[in-house]
């Protein structure tokens, strides 16, 4: 990603920019906006002044689909003449109208160094936001890598100031997991189906539930889990569950992937961690109203609960019961479980295999090379700076379009400014 020092109006009509326009961005800051459709189908990528960056949407089996984002920046031009404004002498000026196509703005080393002490130095900084749920992975010098990786915030932050090495490269991927619209039967049908299915699947332990009380699981955590590598505890029950849970939801088998149509899923706990289970939820509702537990440990056999006779049979074998709570750490991983989009973790299903992307179905390159199925790609800039300065502030953000393919978002958008 090398755009050059300061785009020129008329470099943006050159490179094929649209609505071009100069408004004020207040402290004496002017901001020039400018758009760019990109249309794969006919050939157009990126602009020239974008030459670096590529764009590549790939699917999995399931109906995942993954976009990532690629890009190298070189600022050694810039960096360089920050260097020589610093050490010029005197008698440095600098011509800035003909950036702007406007009359001749001649700013003189003192001006330079009254803007510097106001403004402070150059500085470029990208916010990128690309379609989908759940981030997958981030390379590269971003400035909230860990946040963005984490869940915190779905726009990853790049910022270069002339202390930092002038030349890097980026990489930014995230995934969009589809939904499907399904009937209040359909859910209960499929939460059903799951039911059967986890009774079939998860492992029964120590069936020893004295008077028909869910006494099982505390004879396995007091005798038998310390002999077996703390098998069939409430935490290696729910380790069970949502890896069941999760098998389904990266099925390639569409029948099977369909028993999770409507429903969420993520790991709860009670007593501050010291009882855990999974609990399985019509997507959209709060799981602490709507929410069926999945719990073997109580009675070691694969039992279901309704949320609110789990939490009130939980005096009876998880120490009197705290209120449920998403499980320790795991909020961010699991967003659905707070109120926030479904998103589950990418990379514990790359680890194990799962829901990979395996088929190519977009490639947008710069200047030429490009190759979809997807029918536009539309991108936006606007680049703010003030009259009498060289500062720059460029962010990029990618959110899912209106126009729709099936399942799939049929275009992106981009804003730099």
């Amino acid at each position: 990603m090398h755009p050059p020092l300061i785009l020129t109006l008329k470099d943006l009509n050159n490179e094929g920019w649209e609505k071009i326009e100069i408004s004020s961005a207040g402290n004496d800051l002017l901001q020039l906006t400018a758009e760019y459709k990109i249309d794969p189908a006919s050939g157009r990528g990126f602009p020239e002044s974008m030459k670096n960056f590529s764009l590549k949407v790939e699917e999995a089996e399931n109906g995942y689909k993954y976009f990532t984002m690629d890009g190298a920046y070189d600022y050694t031009q810039l960096s360089e003449m920050w260097t020589n404004l610093q050490n010029a002498d005197s008698g440095f000026t600098i011509d800035l109208g003909q950036y702007f196509g406007g009359e001749q703005s001649v700013m003189t080393k003192e001006e330079i160094d009254a803007f510097v002490q106001r403004f402070g130095s150059p500085k470029v900084e990208f916010k990128i936001k690309l379609p989908g749920n759940t981030p997958v992975e981030a390379k590269g010098t971003w400035r909230n890598l860990e946040d963005y990786l984490n869940g915190k915030t779905d726009v990853i932050e790049f910022v270069w100031t002339p202390d930092k090495r002038p030349t890097g490269t980026l990489h930014v991927s995230r995934r969009w997991e589809p939904k499907t619209e399904v009937s209040q039967e359909d859910i209960q049908n499929n939460l059903q189906n799951l039911f059967y299915n986890y009774q079939q699947e998860i492992p029964i332990g120590w069936n020893i539930n004295i008077l028909e009380m869910p006494t099982g699981g505390w004879f396995n955590n007091l005798i038998f889990a310390h002999f077996n590598n703390e098998i069939y505890t409430c935490g290696s029950y729910q380790n069970y569950v949502m890896d069941f849970l999760d098998r389904i939801r990266t099925s390639p088998d569409t029948n099977v992937r369909n028993m999770l149509n409507g429903l969420d899923y993520g790991p709860i706990q009670t007593n501050g961690g010291g009882h855990v289970a999974v609990v399985v939820y019509p997507s959209g509702t709060d799981w602490l109203e709507t929410g069926t537990v999945f719990d073997p440990w109580p009675t070691q056999k694969p039992q279901i609960y309704d949320i609110d006779t789990w939490f009130v049979s939980l005096g009876l074998y998880a120490y009197g019961g705290y209120y449920p709570e998403v499980s320790f750490g795991m909020e961010n991983a699991y967003p659905h479980l707070s109120g926030g989009l479904s998103s589950y973790p990418a990379q514990a299903d790359l680890d194990r295999h799962r829901a990979e992307p395996i088929k190519q179905i977009l490639v947008i390159n710069s200047p030429s090379q490009s190759c979809s199925k997807w029918k536009m790609v539309v991108w936006s800039v606007s680049i703010r700076m003030a009259m009498q300065s060289i500062r720059r502030l460029l962010m990029c953000h990618f959110t899912p379009c209106q126009r729709k393919m099936g399942n799939t978002p049929g275009s992106s958008c981009c804003l730099i400014r």
